[in-house]
């Protein structure tokens, strides 16, 4: 940035002089050795960088990045559960078996668990069908409480039991940590349609069990959500959209074999200031986090250069934080990159790979956890005001 504010007052010079003329200007000789000075600085900045990494205090993270190759159509199908569940496991089970350990962590991309979660507040009144239809007698029998409440609440531990055991069941036959996208539903009477949807990440441990659950803060504006149409919901009637996703509100904060976690879900790594608040409040929770997770669902770009894009956002971020990334892509590209930007390692373009990688943590701090856009700001400033200055002198604005 600094060096892009430098430019623009050589640019305003060299646009407005006869070539014939340029070299005899004595002022584009000494804006040409600012801009070659600022570089300069920028680049010796950068190799100390690379050189003077920081000695990590915990091990790597080894970690089993999966990435399957499924079209979007497929991930819409309601029945493709069964389908998009076998290309990851058998994906999963041969990246575990080509390495001579487990990894401490896999990660499954975003929604790639096609079976949503459920949730059911409990102030949600179960029609008494339900009730009937869900519990058995031998359930019944093994309530105590036989009163409308103690039902309900049976009613709905089970609802939501049906959805999570499969996942847990997966998770204990893989022997380790699993971080998985799904979707989750939340029925609720707060709700005006009476069901609020999330976009999820869902970590389990090797036994099966949850530890935690992040819940997608930053949904894609039209992509995934409409304006206002949490209130209107006849809005989605006018747009492609069936539902919208409700932003979660809470980050993560985890711990996996002794290293701290937090996750990142699709677009949210295109979002400076989204990592930035992140990172500073994992750093003031608990020190962490020492990775960072990004769970994605590229498919709908079937192989175009947003998966470029996407990559090259990740690594300004990891660069921003000092924080090592490991992405887990449907369709590409699944990576690890290091706290200095680095590319360690990186999946194919629309194809199936799994990449065992290990992520070591730097916690180096930054200008830009520090001070934000606040320097950035100031480089906009200054070149504002250089613009104006020479087009005032100019007689352009006078």
């Amino acid at each position: 940035v600094v060096a892009a504010a430098t430019i623009q007052p050589l640019e305003i010079i060299f646009s407005e002089q006869k070539i014939r003329n340029i070299w005899q200007e004595k002022k584009i000789l000494r804006e040409g050795l600012l801009v070659f000075c600022v570089f300069g600085v920028c680049i010796a900045y950068g190799s100390w960088r690379l050189a003077t990494g920081p000695e990590p205090l915990v091990a790597p993270l080894k970690t089993l990045l999966v990435q399957g190759s499924i079209d979007t159509e497929l991930k819409h199908d309601p029945n493709a559960f069964k389908e998009v569940t076998q290309h990851y496991d058998e994906l999963t089970r041969r990246g575990l078996s080509e390495s001579s350990s487990l990894p401490d962590l896999i990660i499954w991309p975003e929604t790639m668990w096609r079976l949503g979660l459920l949730e059911i507040d409990p102030n949600e009144q179960l029609p008494q069908n339900i009730i009937e239809t869900i519990l058995s007698e031998s359930d019944r029998a093994d309530v105590v409480d036989q009163s409308d409440a103690a039902l309900q609440a049976l009613c709905r531990q089970k609802l939501e039991n049906e959805r999570l055991e499969p996942l847990s069941i997966y998770a204990n036959s893989y022997g380790a940590n699993w971080l998985v996208g799904v979707d989750k539903q939340f029925v609720t009477p707060s709700a005006v349609t009476g069901t609020r949807y999330y976009n999820c990440a869902v970590l389990l441990d090797a036994d099966g069990r949850v530890q935690e659950t992040y819940t997608k803060m930053k949904p894609v504006l039209f992509g995934e959500y409409i304006p206002f149409a949490e209130t209107f919901p006849w809005l989605y009637r006018l747009t492609p959209l069936p539902v919208g996703l409700t932003a979660g509100q809470q980050p993560l904060i985890a711990s996996v074999g002794g290293r701290r976690l937090t996750c990142t879900i699709c677009y949210e790594t295109a979002l400076p200031e989204t990592i930035r608040t992140l990172i500073r409040y994992c750093r003031q929770i608990n020190g962490g986090p020492d990775v960072m997770a990004n769970l994605t669902n590229d498919g709908w770009f079937w192989g175009s250069s947003e998966l470029d894009m996407h990559l090259t956002a990740a690594i300004f971020r990891a660069v921003e934080v000092r924080t090592p990334i490991v992405i887990a892509a449907n369709t590409g590209f699944s990576a690890s990159i290091d706290g200095c930007g680095r590319l360690l390692a990186c999946g194919p373009r629309r194809k199936t790979a799994t990449l065992f990688v290990e992520a070591t943590p730097d916690g180096r701090w930054t200008l830009w956890l520090v001070w934000g856009s606040f320097l950035s700001g100031i480089c906009v400033a200054i070149t504002a005001t250089v613009a104006l200055e020479h087009w005032v002198r100019r007689g352009t604005l006078a």
